[in-house]
């Protein structure tokens, strides 16, 4: 049984997630670090983990263990979904770090080769281990694979980070542009709340404007990495929750 608890514990930081965001919006703490910890005890990803949450200005802290990266990603996932939320740092350790780097490539590869496995999206995927980071290099038809081969390796015990350095076919900047614009309006699926202007220079995607919720901004980070062409993602976004009584759709 997983046990939330409301006093902090100062751990291991292995993953950095900063946002920029005004102080003291949206609900009061107590509010949002309630409704944090009732999210993470409902996630059934995270039944087994030991976390602890505190919110001050909105900003919430979660501290404690958790099983592979994979399950702090949910931690986030969940912590950045709450309204009013503005900021998130992680406080967290992992429970298996410390497995051979040799260990660990065979599992990487065995992981990737479940996930994507004759899939036609996929160009070639090399992965490489060092310290228990794993770098994923390589070209992809489709750069949307990429977050399949991210959440593969992710779910490896074991593996502390992922860096991303795959490719997709490359495209001209006013086509990215237009692109990525038009799946933040809602163009494959729902739209990103909030008024975001977008930007690109030599395949570098920059957002810049406010979003009602934490979760927001990297749900439009995430979609413009799915765009073929993306080299990279720069988020100027600032969280920016709207005063009560004001109807927020919740993503």
């Amino acid at each position: 049984m997983k046990t939330i608890r409301a006093a902090p514990v100062l751990l291991v930081l292995f993953l950095a997630l900063p946002a920029a965001f005004p102080q003291g919006a949206g609900k009061s703490d107590s509010e949002m670090r309630a409704k944090i910890a009732q999210r993470l005890a409902g996630d059934p990803v995270l039944q087994d983990d030991r976390l602890t949450v505190e919110v001050a200005d909105g900003v919430a802290t979660v501290s404690g263990t958790v099983d592979t990266l994979y399950e702090s990603w949910k931690v986030r996932d969940d912590v950045v979904a709450v309204f009013g939320v503005v900021g998130y740092q992680p406080l967290l350790s992992l429970e298996n770090a410390g497995i051979p780097d040799s260990v660990l490539t065979t599992a990487v590869g065995d992981a990737l080769s479940r996930r994507l496995l004759d899939s036609p999206e996929v160009g070639s995927i090399v992965a490489s281990v060092d310290a228990g980071v794993v770098t994923l290099s390589g070209t992809l038809r489709d750069s949307r694979k990429r977050f399949d081969a991210r959440d593969a390796v992710a779910r490896v015990s074991g593996v502390k980070r992922v860096v991303d350095q795959l490719l997709s076919p490359e495209a001209p900047d006013d086509e990215i542009q237009k692109a990525v614009a038009a799946i933040l309006a809602g163009g494959t699926g729902k739209p990103v709340g909030g008024q975001i202007t977008t930007q690109v220079d030599g395949g570098i995607v920059t957002l810049t404007g406010t979003v009602p919720l934490l979760s927001s901004s990297y749900q439009a980070e995430e979609l413009a990495w799915g765009v073929n062409g993306v080299r990279g993602v720069e988020s100027r976004l600032t969280v920016d929750p709207p005063s009560h009584g004001v109807k927020v759709t919740r993503p």
